[in-house]
């Protein structure tokens, strides 16, 4: 896999360490303990959604970056180490080449693609997922894999951001890269090609999970695993956004960035960028009351990922009421409703009808705990 140059852009724009995918190293093995020193767990993700999206400007196929805070609780993955994945689930289509997943660190520290595991073989760093008749996967056909995983370095950060499991299959695409030699390129090549946004010929890739086990070590109890997360119930019509990353406001060396547990920023990588443009609201019930002001900002790699002029800033008063003609605040200052065509450039985002990478961020600062502080409990769209 190639390096995912936008990322680039995108963490010295934003700076959170949030998504990314390319080759080469980084890290340095000796500075992270695992192997027999790291206290096992077993996290029950539960069922949901997981959209692999179209990725050929910067790589070959579609991909997913899985950083949910609670596939490590705050810890980061040491070299030496054993994990074990437990997944069932079906696809929306049929894939064009073998699903694969591996545990990765994308940050700028491991050069934004730190690849982390072997497969059981020691043969690959991200293990392939094969269907027993046909190898491919195929869409509406349950399947179910116990993977085990070996880990080869440990990760350069405890932050969701540096412990991530990444799933990716490649596909054709459309168009090619000139090299600068100019002119169109239709060629419809079987493994894709980098540089051609959006060229998929399938389009993205929705993985949906019924069953999600991940644990530190292998050989799991199955009277060990907890309880998977309750369904989230929404109101008609809601379209759910998910839990989001928590990530902290500025670069892990600068010394006045959030700890652990008091992250600034909410950031939800896989949203469907129809279901934005389409929606009226944002919706965000939270579990404490929200008492500061608060940013929301888009970005896409369409838009070079730019922060600062997507910011929309004061959506919310500074004692965390709402502003005319933009937000909305429950009586109970738990529920804040925002009206998207009112954030800045909406106009220019709709405009472009089609988008990869699309990511939404919100930004709160107040409080001792900041935005994971709140406990946001449910995010989704909404039209009214």
């Amino acid at each position: 896999m190639k390096k995912y140059a936008w990322i680039v852009a995108l963490l010295a724009a934003l700076s959170l360490a949030i998504f990314g995918i390319g080759c080469g190293g980084g890290g340095d093995d000796d500075d992270v303990v695992g192997g027999e020193e790291a206290e096992p767990f077993v996290h029950n993700l539960g069922a949901f959604d997981f959209d692999l999206a179209d990725n050929f400007q910067y790589g070959h196929g579609y991909q997913g970056v899985l950083t949910d805070s609670k596939l490590f609780k705050g810890e980061k993955i040491g070299k030496d180490e054993d994990y074990q994945l437990k997944i069932k689930f079906t696809l929306s289509r049929d894939l064009e080449q073998l699903l694969e997943v591996g545990l990765v660190d994308p940050t700028p520290e491991a050069d934004y693609w730190g690849p982390l595991t072997w497969d059981a073989d020691k043969k690959e760093k991200m293990t392939p997922l094969k269907d027993e008749v046909d190898e491919i996967l195929k869409a509406d056909k349950e399947y179910e894999f116990t993977i085990d995983f070996k880990t080869i370095k440990g990760s350069t950060a405890k932050s969701a951001a540096a412990n991530a499991l990444v799933f990716g299959t490649k596909g054709a695409s459309t168009s090619c890269n000139t090299n600068g030699a100019g002119g169109a390129c239709t060629v419809e090549l079987a493994d894709g090609n980098h540089n051609a946004s959006g060229s998929g010929v399938q389009k993205k890739v929705t993985i949906k999970f019924t069953e999600f086990i991940f644990a530190r070590g292998t050989n799991i109890d199955e009277e060990e695993i907890p309880d998977p997360p309750p369904v989230v119930e929404l109101p008609e019509g809601a379209v759910n956004i998910g839990e989001p990353t928590l990530t902290r406001g500025g670069s892990e060396v600068d010394g006045w960035n959030d700890e652990i547990g008091s992250e600034s920023q909410a950031v939800w990588g896989s949203v469907s960028f129809d279901d934005f443009i389409e929606a009226e609201y944002l919706v965000i019930e939270t579990k404490n009351e929200i008492a500061g002001s608060m940013a929301i900002i888009w970005q896409c790699a369409e838009d070079k990922w730019e922060w600062g002029k997507n910011e929309t800033k004061d959506i919310l008063t500074s004692i965390g009421e709402a502003v005319d003609g933009i937000t909305e605040v429950s009586t109970d200052k738990k529920k804040l409703s925002i009206k998207l065509s009112a954030i800045n450039r909406y106009d220019v985002l709709i405009a472009l009808e089609e988008t990869t990478s699309f990511k939404l961020v919100l930004a709160y600062y107040s409080g001792d705990n900041k935005m994971a502080g709140l406990g946001i409990e449910k995010a989704y769209l909404m039209n009214k």
